[in-house]
């Protein structure tokens, strides 16, 4: 009954009966690093990236997206190189969107090695995305406690919106000049465009919301990170995955990691 009174003023229904409230009206990204972010040149690395970064956040069925990022580093900046997203029903549309995407990457990266950073929340969806990349040359998944993948906790969330505030703050996040946007269910002269529309409009919405936790003075707030209050994040929040581990990568608390795989 709430829900249909505010309709779709759902910034509105959250606060009134949900005791939800958020310490900003906006995102957590400042409008003005977006403009600059979307208006800055094409990045052309100084060297062929060493590593390429493919982050993939899977969806949870329904209207949810499956979600791609890739990026690399380069001299202290973040290029991304590739995104996809995509409403993919069942294993064969998975497996299309992932195995296409991560070839076009291997085609206009040929040397690059390529470290596979799936979300590993969904049970096994991380360990049989490993397995479809297991034919792609010089490509390796991040592990954890043994299985493909990257568990996400709220502290995490924090973490990893933490790290792109910064990085956009510093004005170090680009779009590469080589981009791949493979999605083979989209037409090929606008899904690039498409894809980076959507980034733009999920990070202008990507907040930092406080839900209260009750009158009792231990029952502290929670801090929450989300977009889809005002529609879908997937493709921010697979952005700030491969931002976040790709650092943790280069500075050795991952397994494996840049030394192990004697990238330096």
């Amino acid at each position: 009954m709430v829900r249909l009174i505010y309709g779709e003023n759902s910034a509105d229904m959250l606060r009134e009966s949900m005791g939800v409230t958020t310490n900003d009206t906006s995102s957590i990204f400042q409008e003005n690093w977006l403009n600059a972010f979307t208006a800055r040149p094409e990045y052309r690395p100084s060297s062929t990236p060493m590593v390429i970064y493919v982050a993939c956040d899977p969806n949870g069925g329904g209207s949810s997206q499956m979600a791609i990022v890739s990026l690399y580093q380069d001299r202290n900046n973040f290029a991304i190189c590739g995104m996809e997203s995509h409403a993919v029903k069942g294993h064969g549309q998975v497996r299309t969107l992932l195995e296409t995407h991560v070839r076009g990457i291997r085609v206009s990266f040929p040397t690059s090695f390529i470290i596979f950073i799936p979300e590993s929340n969904l049970g096994h969806e991380a360990s049989h995305m490993s397995h479809m990349l297991k034919d792609i040359p010089k490509c390796r998944s991040l592990m954890e406690k043994g299985e493909p993948g990257v568990i996400t906790t709220h502290k995490r969330k924090e973490l990893y919106a933490n790290t792109a505030v910064e990085r956009f703050a510093a004005e170090s996040v680009f779009y590469a000049d080589k981009f791949v946007c493979m999605n083979p269910f989209e037409d090929a002269n606008r899904r690039a465009a498409k894809v980076k529309k959507m980034f733009r409009k999920q990070l202008s919405v990507y907040s930092k919301i406080v839900v209260a936790r009750g009158k009792d003075s231990y029952n502290i707030p929670k801090i929450v990170y989300s977009g889809k209050d005002n529609g879908e994040d997937d493709i921010v929040m697979t952005f700030q995955i491969g931002l976040y581990w790709s650092i943790q990568f280069v500075t050795g608390r991952t397994h494996p990691h840049i030394k192990e795989l004697k990238l330096l």
